[in-house]
């Protein structure tokens, strides 16, 4: 610059002063969070809508100091870098920070709005596989639990959603079960039926999801569709002796998708009073036979105690539930060991019919027994001496007082055979000794002789047939005479 006056133009000049025709930067936009970790906050920006006519020489980025509650700056760098990694202290995960850009050229700054960004990851991928729930898996439908992602797995972020994934059993691809893309799943479980088939493995996975985004996906979890064998029938009682009980043994009819490895067998202690609780288990089985003796010696059974008895079917995935019990002692079968008697005064013969009915009874009779007697059966025979035509014809069930039985409709005259067996909880016993009886009463009605003639060393008299032989036919007739 040079002065001018009314005499012309001085001939000093003033020291230069440069000046650019622009303004500070505007328009800064926000930058984008790039990366989001358990260390640091990654950003990335552009140049301002408006650089104001002039170059720009720098960015700043600004970011939240936690111990002092003002943003600072974070970054200086050069106009050509245009992203930056800040790293954070990780006592602050999980806090939300405010940030902001400031743009400068050769006139002044330009800053952006004020931003938030989450310092947190990712969660960290579920060190577990998902698992099957025993108690719903089977061979129609399969069950699958997961842990939660809790404290650090989380990544600093409350998990928002879980995705679990399901392949088709055959090495194919992972198809989507729940929890995917902008759809919210935050149980532990799922239930998948479609497309299962029994005995057929499947591979499962899973991973969390929280603001920032996925997890890696959990270990591979392989499930079969299967599950403990159904429940098997009851243990059968095949024979009880003075040593022990031998056991007849039926397999599971449902395996459970699974092959059966073997079968277990247990008992409870013998007091029948007590909770049922099967706490033994008989330890000589071999888990696979068809019957099995449990004995005083092996399986610490006592003489005279009454158990349960269970069956339990074992595959890959445990035990079956127990079988319904089977209730057997441990004792000889008892044996009565009388014949059976007839008491007469009550018997029964129908003339008009021509049948007959005995009174027969074993009261007070000796009965060996280790057990105690619930109950008898009386049998008899067809009356023509046919032995394997002995029935029941009385059952006093388990009623040890029954020890009596009214037989009727037996033909009359014919010999007929009678048997008892006694009854303990393991069932019937041998057969008595045998007693036969002829179904026919004593003649009955007879009337006083008729005196015909008399003379000095005789008397002449006659009689009649009673009116009732008693149902057999009358072998003879016996005079007696007085001596009065």
């Amino acid at each position: 610059m040079v002065g001018y006056n009314f005499n012309g133009i001085g001939e000093v000049w003033s020291p230069a002063a440069t000046f650019r025709s622009c303004s500070a930067p505007s328009g800064v936009a926000l930058p984008r969070v790039t990366e989001q970790s358990a260390t640091q906050l990654a950003f990335e920006w552009q140049e301002p809508a408006d650089s104001g006519g002039c170059p720009t020489t720098g960015f700043e980025l600004f970011l939240d100091d936690k111990d002092t509650g003002l943003i600072v700056s974070a970054y200086a760098g050069p106009p050509h870098v245009k992203s930056a990694a800040i790293t954070l202290d990780p006592t602050h995960l999980g806090e939300s920070y405010r940030f902001m850009l400031q743009a400068t050229n050769a006139i002044g700054t330009g800053s952006s709005v004020v931003g938030h960004a989450l310092y947190a990851a990712v969660p960290a991928a579920p060190a577990d596989g998902p698992a099957s729930d025993a108690a719903i898996t089977s061979r129609e439908r399969i069950r699958v639990t997961w842990a939660a992602s809790e404290g650090g797995d989380t990544g600093g972020s409350e998990i928002l959603s879980y995705q679990l994934q399901m392949d088709d059993g055959d090495g194919g691809d992972f198809q989507e079960l729940t929890g995917g893309e902008g759809v919210q799943y935050l149980k532990l479980s799922y239930t998948v039926s479609a497309g299962v088939a029994e005995g057929v493995t499947f591979r499962f996975r899973f991973r969390a999801r929280n603001a920032v985004g996925w997890s890696d996906y959990s270990p591979i979890t392989y499930i079969e569709a299967a599950s403990t064998p159904g429940r098997p029938t009851a243990p059968r009682l095949a024979a009880a002796a003075a040593t022990g009980v031998t056991l007849s043994l039926s397999p599971s009819s449902e395996d459970g998708g699974n092959a059966i490895t073997g079968y277990r067998i247990f008992r409870d202690d013998g007091a029948l009073l007590s909770a049922i609780s099967y706490d033994f288990e008989l330890e000589g089985y071999d888990g696979s036979s068809s019957s099995y003796e449990a004995t005083i010696v092996d399986e610490g059974l006592t003489l005279g105690s009454i158990y349960r008895f269970v069956l339990a079917a074992t595959n890959a995935y445990g035990d079956s539930a127990f079988s319904q019990h089977l209730v057997a002692g441990v004792g000889a079968p008892p044996e009565v060991t009388e014949a059976p008697l007839r008491d007469e005064a009550y018997d029964r013969f129908d003339q008009a019919s021509g049948l007959v009915a005995m009174m027969i009874t074993w009261e007070g009779h000796t009965v060996t027994a280790d057990l105690p007697v619930l109950g008898y059966q009386l049998l008899v025979d067809d009356g023509l001496g046919n032995d394997a035509q002995f029935r029941v014809v009385y059952d006093s069930g388990f009623n040890p007082l029954g020890t009596k039985a009214l037989v009727e409709g037996l033909t009359a005259s014919l010999p007929y055979r009678f048997q008892v067996k006694a009854r303990d909880i393991n069932g019937l016993g041998p057969t008595s000794p045998a007693a036969s009886f002829v179904a026919c009463l004593s003649p009955a009605n007879l009337a006083a002789p008729v005196l015909l003639d008399v003379s000095k060393s005789s008397f002449e008299v006659s009689w009649l047939r009673p009116s009732s032989n008693g149902g057999c036919p009358i072998t003879e007739f016996a005079l007696f005479l007085s001596e009065d």
